[in-house]
């Protein structure tokens, strides 16, 4: 072989060693510095990793957020437009008892009625007994309302709001069970209705055990959870009642005297008994005071028109709005502003319970 063909070779071969070289240097510099690389997003944490599973009680509490609380705000919304159909109603009732007035009125001023307590005057003078009250109370009774009368159309408005209050919650309690069941989440059971139901009572009566006996928020509290509805919608109106004797008797003896005086004993005496007796004895002691004062005369019609339409008014307003000379608020209260104080704690109670059966697990 000739000296420059082996001199070209040994170039040629050189050159490929160098090169091979340079490409093992050149590729280790770049797996050094990937390596770097990747050795800072391990240290900065930025490699992907699998996200760890969230823990059972972040899930319930997701839950609660997400789908309890909107369904407990709903319920409490819709509680709170039944208190408003609970004042709405009353004064619809009072409205149709104002409605009476006239025909009551007019029949005290009829030719008959008239004689028929004259007849009876001597009667009870001699006897001492309320011959012309009854007398009064009969077409009292006919044109406003009796006592029975009197509380079965409370009694209705008052247990109405009982009924809805349950039916809000039964929906509530079924919407939230189809979600939980929706949603597979773990460790979840929710109790039956009556169990709910139960819980819920006990909330509410803790937190009326502050209350005396007597107050207006505690009665209604009473109401909801009791299975006795109409009786102790009965109790409560009959509470609601019994405050209104005194102070409609101080009133209307300020504005008329002398009828007035012959009202409040009315109200008092008589066949008629307890609160509700009272209630309507007044009415009808209003009658007959103002016919002893004003039978005889031309403004008898307009003034006692005036007196049973005040009586009335007087009458509502205690049962709303409750009795201003009252001691302290829990029984000065009427119906307008305990309503709404029993459905904060309704709203209350179920938002505790849902919490502590979902996201805490206490059964």
């Amino acid at each position: 072989m000739r000296n420059d063909e082996w001199l070209s070779r040994r170039t040629i071969l050189g050159m490929l060693v160098a090169s091979t070289a340079v490409g093992s240097l050149v590729f280790r510099a770049m797996m050094d510095q990937s390596g770097e690389r990747l050795s800072e997003k391990v240290s900065s944490g930025s490699v992907d990793r699998k996200a760890p599973e969230p823990d059972p009680k972040t899930l319930r509490a997701a839950f609660y957020d997400e789908q309890v609380e909107p369904k407990v705000f709903e319920t409490d919304q819709v509680n709170r437009e039944a208190a408003d159909r609970v004042v709405s109603r009353l004064r619809d009732t009072f409205r149709q008892y104002h409605a009476g007035v006239k025909g009551f009125v007019s029949d005290l001023t009829s030719l008959s009625t008239r004689l028929g307590i004259v007849k009876r005057m001597p009667g009870q003078w001699w006897a001492g007994d309320n011959r012309i009250d009854e007398f009064v109370r009969e077409k009292f009774e006919k044109h406003l309302f009796s006592e029975q009368k009197l509380l079965d159309d409370i009694g209705i408005v008052v247990t109405a709001f009982q009924q809805d209050i349950d039916a809000n919650q039964r929906r509530m309690l079924t919407e939230i069970r189809a979600s939980l069941t929706a949603s597979d989440l773990p460790q979840v059971s929710m109790s039956t209705y009556e169990e709910f139901y139960n819980e819920v009572a006990k909330k509410l009566q803790s937190y009326s055990s502050t209350q005396g006996s007597a107050s207006v928020y505690n009665a209604l509290t009473v109401l909801i959870v009791s299975e006795a509805g109409s009786y102790v919608a009965t109790s409560l109106i009959a509470g609601l009642l019994a405050r209104f004797g005194t102070a409609a008797a101080v009133s209307t003896v300020a504005a008329s005297g002398a009828a007035a005086g012959s009202a409040t004993v009315g109200a008092g005496g008589g066949t008629l008994g307890g609160p509700v007796g009272v209630v309507v004895g007044f009415g009808v002691g209003l009658a007959v005071g103002l016919i002893i004062d004003w039978w005889m005369t031309d403004k008898f019609e307009t003034e006692m028109s005036l007196q049973m339409n005040g009586y009335l008014a007087s009458l509502q307003h205690s049962i709303l709005y409750g009795d201003s000379t009252a001691s302290d608020d829990s029984t000065r209260a009427g119906l307008v502003s305990a309503l709404p104080v029993v459905c904060d704690r309704l709203l209350d109670a179920y938002r505790e319970r849902f919490y502590a059966q979902i996201v805490t697990g206490v059964s």
